[in-house]
């Protein structure tokens, strides 16, 4: 999800290692060295947007959503992106919800990048009324390219701009997709917000730092670089300074949103680069909420049930800063409580919880013994069903289906074994 660094880093011999760190203005890898602030907050910076403003809830209906290809022109190069597009009903011209994701340490990873992940992203904006558009940067998924926007040198020797320029490079996808999408007749080119994950969360604020036209507002989700998941990061004064460079320039509202038991990017980390961001003017709202409940690790805030999290933050957020789309119905955020099937065990809980939050269509198995396996993001129920049951099978035999698209289903209806799919 976020590029992690190598540990053969640190086996270079120290006169190496620090001449290297001299001469490259990099530091070594940096931790927090008190205890992680587990406190939930919101902090404005002097120059956001508060209002009051009342309006009846939208009328909220299923979007459309379709895999698609998209043409562009990056560097000058001609590049083709794999997108997911979610739209409302109606011709529009529709607001535009440009959303995309991180960097992983190994291309294997960038290749296996599944778009329907951000389907609930996707799916709220597209019932706020705005043409969605989940993008795979060049090297993801099957998009044409390479994979820009990642330090070729060891953790502990990354330049003091190399942060800048990889979120430069990478905001240069989000100003191409833009372009090409702007041009579409059920757009409306003159009010986009561009939604970033870990270091697409980075990106987006490079790009309000870019000043492209009809970009109305950026949402960073965990954004950062250089992070390895154990509550270290690379060159962290680096990371600060390029936080502060693209607040020098930006003036777009920005709405960050964080959660405490990120171990990518921890409360202290997240909060300093937040006050240097907004130490140049920028207009930017701080939002650090609890961990969640369906894993251990908070840097997974944008996916599946973090949205009884973000949905209704995102709606304020929207209101202050007189967008479309804010008065989005307070209950479509809420994630089904429904019990789980006995005897799952705590890492089933978590699973089960991850379902009920889940997008698209979904479903979830078990088997004898407590074995158990869930599908979510699917395309129809079948699809859903046939993937929990494959994945249940995995540990356990017998699987059944007990539940799909949040519904509990009764002890008779379908069940297990391969040859009956």
């Amino acid at each position: 999800m976020i590029a992690e660094t190598a540990a053969k880093g640190f086996r270079l011999g120290v006169p190496l290692s620090a001449l290297l760190c001299v001469l490259l203005s990099a530091c070594v890898m940096t931790s927090p060295r008190a205890p992680i602030d587990t406190r939930e907050y919101t902090v404005d910076s002097a120059r956001f947007p508060t209002r009051d403003a009342t309006g009846d809830p939208l009328d909220v209906r299923e979007p459309t959503v379709r895999p698609g290809r998209l043409e562009v022109v990056i560097d000058g190069v001609d590049e083709e992106l794999e997108t997911l597009t979610a739209t409302p009903p109606g011709a529009g011209p529709f607001p535009l919800a440009l959303i995309s994701h991180g960097i992983p340490a190994r291309d294997l990873v960038a290749r296996n990048k599944r778009l329907r992940s951000f389907l609930p992203l996707a799916e709220s904006f597209a019932r706020r009324g705005y043409y969605a558009v989940v993008f795979a940067r060049r090297g993801f998924g099957s998009s044409t390219g390479t994979v820009v926007g990642r330090p070729r040198l060891w953790c502990g020797h990354w330049p003091s701009g190399a942060y800048a320029r990889a979120a430069r490079a990478l905001a240069d996808e989000y100003a191409a997709v833009m372009a090409a999408l702007v041009r579409r007749p059920g757009v409306d080119g003159t009010k986009v917000v561009a939604v970033g994950e870990s270091v697409g969360g980075l990106t987006v604020l490079a790009l309000a730092s870019q000043r492209p036209p009809g970009l109305i507002a950026a949402i960073n989700f965990a954004g950062g670089h250089g992070g390895n998941g154990r509550h270290g990061v690379c060159n962290a004064s680096a990371l600060r300074r390029a936080f502060a460079n693209f607040g020098r320039k930006a003036r777009i509202p920005s709405l960050w949103l964080y959660s405490t038991a990120d171990s990518y990017f921890w409360p202290s980390l997240a909060r300093g680069n937040f006050d240097a961001f907004t130490a140049g003017g920028a207009p930017a709202r701080l939002q650090m909420v609890g961990p969640l409940e369906f894993t251990r690790d908070g840097h997974d805030l944008f996916t599946l049930a973090g949205r009884e999290l973000w949905q209704p933050r995102i709606s304020a957020f929207l209101r202050d800063i007189d967008a479309p789309g804010w008065q989005l119905d307070p209950a479509t955020a809420i994630v089904p409580k429904l019990p789980s099937p006995e005897g799952l065990g705590e890492e089933g809980e978590r699973a089960w919880l991850r379902y009920l939050g889940g997008a698209g269509h979904r479903a979830f198995a078990i088997g004898d013994g407590g074995g158990w396996g869930w599908a979510a993001e699917r395309s129809n129920r079948k699809e859903a069903e046939d993937s929990a049951i494959a994945f249940c099978q995995q540990y356990t035999v017998r699987c059944r289906v007990v539940a799909a698209d949040a519904e509990v289903m009764h002890s008779d209806n379908r069940t297990s074994t391969r040859s009956e799919r």
